[in-house]
């Protein structure tokens, strides 16, 4: 029994169509059709009525399911395992950070976790929009700090902290901007800068932009905020990262009619909702702690 077709066919259970289950597995429909024709041929059994608007279990399909749920969490647990096992014997350890977490000291800095484990072999990276959902998906990572990007049951979460983001620009990216409330077509021709979605499959819309409006999208924060400086661009971007920018006056606040120029960003701790090594487990539990009365 192929491992891929019992997970498209959970995934087809549990997200309750063929189109829903690809995008939730980053796959295309035609894989997950192929796959769940391949285990019934395998059976010979009929897993799914097709005659209904959504695929329905059938009576075999009902039995089947119950079993494949239990088989697929020790499979996962046993291949996690053999990963572990592969490592020389070393955890390992795969975090992925929403860009907008970068300068969070309190929870990027892992030397006190890390202590407790000194063969620890720890990888951490960056994501964007897409890309953090997708990190945990593809197993690239165990554990996501991340805002809420679509997550659905199969996900557990945990809140962490806010993150507040204000619109900015530099003095003299236009005249009078800190003097008055600024009209969407006074600024549509000027560069929004936007943070780029590093995922490959199911990418989302950016929200808070202007319509019709001239952008250019960056990796990170950092570039971001170097062409704000330069006066290149207009951006919302976390106020933790440009507090003494705007005490300095190197950067002002923009106050755009009819546009969202302040909000508070939840987030959250995200990881499936699978069995987990010991040492993503630790991890989770540690960043848990460290989030009591922490603030972005």
């Amino acid at each position: 029994m192929n491992y891929s077709n019992l997970k498209a066919f959970i995934a087809v259970v549990e997200q309750g169509s063929f189109r829903a289950a690809a995008n939730s597995l980053y796959k295309t429909q035609s894989t997950i059709s192929a796959s769940i024709a391949n285990l019934e041929g395998e059976f010979g059994l009929l897993l799914f009525d097709r005659e209904s608007y959504r695929p329905t279990l059938t009576h075999s399909g009902k039995v089947f399911y119950e079993e494949a749920k239990h088989t697929l969490k020790q499979v996962t647990q046993l291949e996690k395992l053999g990963h572990s096992l592969a490592a020389s014997g070393a955890p390992h350890l795969s975090l992925a950070f929403s860009a907008l977490c970068v300068q969070l000291e309190d929870l990027i800095q892992m030397q006190q976790f890390a202590s407790d484990y000194p063969e620890l072999e720890l990888n951490m990276m960056t994501e964007n929009l897409s890309g953090l959902k997708e990190a945990l998906v593809t197993e690239k990572a165990d554990i996501a700090l991340s805002p809420n990007y679509a997550y659905d049951d199969s996900f557990e979460r945990e809140l962490l902290a806010n993150v507040q983001l204000i619109t900015v620009a530099a003095p003299h990216f236009m005249p009078d901007i800190s003097e008055r409330i600024l009209i969407q077509d006074d600024i549509r021709n000027k560069p929004q800068i936007l943070i780029a979605d590093t995922g490959t499959q199911e990418r989302f819309d950016h929200k808070f932009v202007l319509d019709n409006g001239r952008r250019w999208y960056v990796n990170d924060y950092m570039i971001k905020k170097r062409l704000l400086l330069a006066g290149l661009g207009w951006a919302r971007i976390p106020l933790h990262m440009v507090e003494d920018d705007l005490h300095a006056k190197r950067l002002l606040k923009l106050d755009i009619e009819g546009f969202e120029h302040t909000s508070d960003i939840p987030i959250y701790l995200v990881r499936r909702k699978e069995p987990h090594t010991k040492i993503a487990e630790d991890c989770w539990q540690f960043l848990k702690r460290k989030s009591v009365n922490n603030e972005c």
